[in-house]
C-alpha cells in the first residue's frame, strides 16, 4: 500500500496553531493595556476558547502521526477525534454562554455586528464538531469490524 506523506497537512497545523497564538497573544496585551472592564469576560472566554483550539490542533497532529503509522483504524485514533470533538464543543459553548453579555454590549453601542461574529464562530464550532463526531462513529465502527475480522481464522 502506497504511503500517504502528512507533512505538509503537519506543517500547515503548526502555522496555523502558531499564527493562532500570535494573535491571541497580540490581542490579550492590547486588552490588557485596556481600562475598559466591559472587555474582560470577553477576554476571559477569548482564552478559553484559544486554548482548546489549539488543543484540538496537538490532537489533530496526533491523528496525522497515526495516519503515518498506518494506526487511523485504532482506538487511539478514535480517542484523539473524540478530544477533537470535546475541544470543538468547549468552543462553541463558550462562544454561547458569552453572548448575552455581548447582547447588552451591542445594544449600549448599537453595534449588532458583534453578535453575528459570535454566532458564526459558535456555529463553525458545533460544525466541526458534528463533523468530527461523524467520522469518529466511522472510525469506531471501522475499529470494531477489524477487530472482528482479526478474531476470525
Amino acid at each position: 500500500m502506497k504511503k500517504v506523506p502528512t507533512t505538509f497537512l503537519k506543517v500547515l497545523l503548526a502555522i496555523i496553531a502558531g499564527v493562532t497564538f500570535i494573535a491571541s497573544v497580540s490581542v490579550g496585551f492590547v486588552l490588557s493595556r485596556s481600562q475598559n472592564s466591559e472587555l474582560v469576560p470577553n477576554f476571559i472566554v477569548t482564552v478559553l476558547a484559544v486554548v482548546a483550539f489549539l488543543y484540538a490542533l496537538y490532537e489533530a497532529i496526533k491523528l496525522l502521526n497515526y495516519v503515518d503509522a498506518d494506526k487511523v483504524f485504532s482506538e487511539a485514533a478514535v480517542k484523539a477525534l473524540k478530544h477533537i470533538k470535546y475541544s470543538a464543543l468547549v468552543v462553541s459553548g463558550l462562544y454561547i454562554l458569552l453572548m448575552p453579555y455581548l447582547y447588552f454590549i451591542a445594544q449600549g453601542k448599537d453595534a449588532p455586528g458583534i453578535i453575528a461574529i459570535c454566532c458564526i464562530c459558535a456555529g463553525s464550532a458545533f460544525v466541526v464538531a458534528t463533523f468530527v463526531a461523524v467520522l469518529q462513529r466511522v472510525i469506531q465502527n471501522a475499529v470494531e469490524l477489524k477487530s472482528e475480522n482479526d478474531l476470525t481464522v
